[in-house]
């Protein structure tokens, strides 16, 4: 993935952002945000995304843990549990949708959080 990636950034602007788009449309299809984004957005953002694989029952954090990424569900679901009560799942969060940091980034820009209280 390396090499095409280094491939496609030595190539001229417009045949870079089309040759982006066509390597990346199963995922910035398969992702309702990028699905929006517009086709610059796109080519930039994608080679930056890496794909984590994880099984049934596996926690990508816990409370407390230092959040630093924004997870896109590509396939399959996950969801927030909830451990102190048998880690019940009370969000599911479906393919194509999104969780992390974006989460708290979204709760500092509305009005029940100021966003002094994340610094």
């Amino acid at each position: 993935m390396e090499e095409e990636i280094e491939f496609v950034n030595d190539l001229p602007h417009k045949l870079k952002l089309e040759l982006s788009i066509y390597l990346y449309k199963k995922t910035y299809t398969n992702i309702n945000f990028l699905r929006t984004q517009s086709k610059v957005y796109v080519s930039w953002i994608c080679p930056l995304l890496r794909t984590i694989l994880s099984s049934e029952n596996e926690c990508l954090y816990y409370e407390g843990d230092d959040i630093q990424s924004i997870y896109f569900v590509k396939e399959g679901q996950c969801g927030f549990v909830l451990p102190k009560y048998g880690n019940i799942k009370y969000v599911n969060i479906g393919e194509g949708l999104n969780f992390g940091l974006i989460d708290i980034a979204a709760s500092a820009l509305s009005n029940d959080y100021p966003m002094d209280d994340f610094y």
